[in-house]
């Protein structure tokens, strides 16, 4: 049995113990579903060595395992000595491919060209960094100001013509219990984080058709990478998706004030 094949049964064995879904695995870890997969059949994922050690660590870690132990005693090691196109059977040996590789500068040029196209790629590769950078900093400095349910089916509203559905009820027919109760229907694959009571961060990537509830005393603060991909019910009152769009949306607030509302 291969390194792969014998980890993949351990795992799976130790979450069907558990009672556990690839489902619950993928929301717990936010490993991507068909790696999990994969792995559990034997099946060498296609990436590098680092990668599949440090999710086959995760993996094991939620399961309660002893990751350094297993991934020792099974000497996970990806092939190095070939390297296959497996749409095609074809097999070269790493000897073979080096020799056929076209160096990027020429053996043949002379000192002060190669030091010119070196300099070249230096100075294409810092361009490049600092574009990512400042790519990356504008990103960051965009502010993302906190607004209450209710801003933001007005704003919705009258962005898409009234595509955000609330119930009717009145505030004298909201009853306050001990605790808000917020639940979320997904209907695509939804990045999610939610701030309970101003103190608890929690973070989720969920997956289709999935149902999740959070309790709160007093407020929650939702932000949701896919407006539309989820669908949300406070203490039993329906609010809806935030919008048709696969768009995010930010910082939303929803306490008891929404209910009133």
């Amino acid at each position: 049995m291969n390194p792969i094949a014998s980890i993949g049964e351990q795992l799976r064995t130790a979450r069907q113990a558990q009672g556990r879904t690839l489902v619950d695995i993928v929301v717990a870890t936010r490993i991507n579903q068909k790696f999990l997969e994969d792995v559990e059949q034997g099946i060498i994922p296609k990436l590098p060595l680092t990668y599949v050690r440090a999710f086959i660590k995760t993996y094991a870690e939620e399961l309660g395992l002893n990751a350094e132990e297993l991934l020792r005693h099974e000497a996970l090691v990806l092939p190095s000595s070939t390297v296959t196109q497996p749409e095609t059977g074809f097999t070269k040996t790493v000897a073979d491919i080096r020799a056929n590789i076209h160096p990027i500068i020429p053996e043949s040029a002379k000192p002060h060209q190669r030091n010119v196209l070196v300099a070249l790629l230096l100075l294409l590769i810092a361009g490049l960094g600092v574009t990512l950078y400042f790519i990356n900093k504008n990103d960051d400095s965009q502010s993302v100001q906190e607004i209450s349910f209710s801003e933001m089916v007005a704003k919705q509203q009258g962005e898409l013509g009234n595509t955000i559905t609330t119930d009717t009820a009145t505030p004298s027919a909201i009853s306050r219990s001990d605790s808000l109760i917020l639940e979320g229907v997904t209907k695509e694959s939804v990045w999610v984080q939610i701030v309970v009571d101003g103190t608890i961060t929690n973070e989720y990537t969920l997956p289709p058709h999935y149902r999740m509830q959070w309790k709160a005393k007093d407020n929650f603060l939702l932000s949701v990478g896919n407006a539309a991909g989820i669908s949300l019910t406070l203490n039993n009152r329906k609010l809806g998706s935030f919008g048709t769009e696969r768009k995010p949306k930010k910082n939303i607030s929803l306490s008891w004030n929404t209910l009133k509302q």
